[in-house]
């Protein structure tokens, strides 16, 4: 059964209350995010990939760039209007394109104590030279480190549906994102639905932005 619940926020440059991931006891390192490809098959959604390699075409998006773009909020004010770069970073910065650790992005502020949470905003932007047949599925990883206690995390959203806004988010815990369970789908807006789920226009010329994130469980109706 699809959850069809859509995160308040995604994409914007004002919103710094859209997701976060939170953990139960404290990290000796700053959390660094991290995209790889998801080599599943669209009839096996949702499902982790290897989290090896980034060879799917999300990854050479516009102009040889990654299509996916990760701005953290943890400690910061919310992102300014180009917070999404059109060429990537070298290695890591607060905002930047994914590519597994080529570049990817890490935290602001202090390493997370016990029960502390890191938030971010992400975006995914689809060039006019996509196919549909391109694969773009990719896995979203969080690389954290302890020293102590094994950390239990929950990954949260801020829940449209149930209200949530930047000054006063609902967080949504996505109870099976600790056991591969649940996809976040980037989609045009909408309601995806078992036949629309990975619905995502590809424009003529330039690049389309998506317009809404979605937590899905599955593609049933």
């Amino acid at each position: 059964m699809a959850i069809n619940s859509h995160v308040f926020g995604y994409g914007r440059t004002t919103n710094r209350n859209v997701l976060k991931i939170r953990f139960s006891f404290p990290l000796s390192s700053k959390v660094k995010y991290e995209a790889y490809d998801n080599t599943k098959a669209k009839s096996v959604f949702p499902s982790i990939g290897n989290a090896l390699t980034t060879n799917n075409h999300i990854f050479i998006g516009y102009q040889g760039q990654s299509a996916i773009g990760l701005v953290d909020t943890t400690n910061g004010a919310p992102p300014n209007a180009n917070w999404m770069p059109i060429t990537p970073n070298a290695n890591t910065a607060t905002a930047n394109l994914l590519k597994g650790t080529t570049n990817y992005v890490t935290q602001h502020g202090a390493n997370i104590g016990a029960n502390g949470s890191i938030r971010f905003n992400m975006l995914v932007r689809v060039p006019a030279s996509f196919q549909t047949s391109h694969n773009m599925g990719f896995d979203l990883l969080a690389r954290y480190t302890f020293t102590s206690t094994t950390p239990v995390i929950k990954w949260k959203f801020n829940k449209l549906e149930a209200g949530g806004t930047e000054g006063s988010p609902v967080w949504t815990w996505a109870t099976p994102f600790s056991t591969g369970k649940v996809g976040l789908v980037h989609v045009n807006k909408g309601i995806a639905t078992r036949n629309q789920a990975y619905l995502l226009s590809i424009p003529a010329v330039g690049t389309f932005s998506a317009a809404s994130l979605m937590v899905l469980k599955d593609l049933t109706p």
